[in-house]
């Protein structure tokens, strides 16, 4: 009984609707062989976006599927294999996830931000002056 319990904790299982396994199924669908032409790479990291994930995860994703397709299944199960991809919205980097959640607070904009629309506004003013003196 410990044993099954203990081999249901370790269950690898992805949600159906999981992105990184939606791309991973239209992946191996695309497939040819282990080959995949541009054309339907380009089709895949279009539909990678849509789902909501990073460029460098979604090649991944396809990279694994390419890999498991080569015979490179000795690493484990696709499933098992797709968890090292962060599924999107979430973020491995602690200071990443800061600053989005300073972003969405709405919290300042950064210096170089402020200071290009002081800059803006500067030339603006400049331009609307010498309108005004050439009027």
């Amino acid at each position: 009984m410990r044993r099954e319990n203990h081999a249901a904790a370790l269950r690898f299982d992805l949600d159906p609707n999981d992105p990184r396994l939606i791309l991973a199924a239209r992946t191996q669908a695309e497939l040819q062989g282990a080959a995949l032409p541009a054309d339907r790479r380009r089709r895949l990291l279009s539909l990678a976006h849509r789902l909501g994930l990073r460029p460098f995860d979604a090649n991944l994703v396809i990279a694994i599927v390419q890999d498991q397709a080569r015979g490179g299944s000795e690493a484990g199960p696709l499933a098992e294999r797709l968890r090292i991809v962060p599924s999107p919205g979430r973020v491995a980097d602690p200071v990443v996830a800061a600053d989005q959640s300073r972003a969405v607070a709405g919290q300042t904009p950064s210096l170089a931000a402020m200071a290009l629309g002081a800059l803006l506004a500067g030339a603006l003013l400049w331009c609307l002056l010498r309108w005004i003196e050439a009027g």
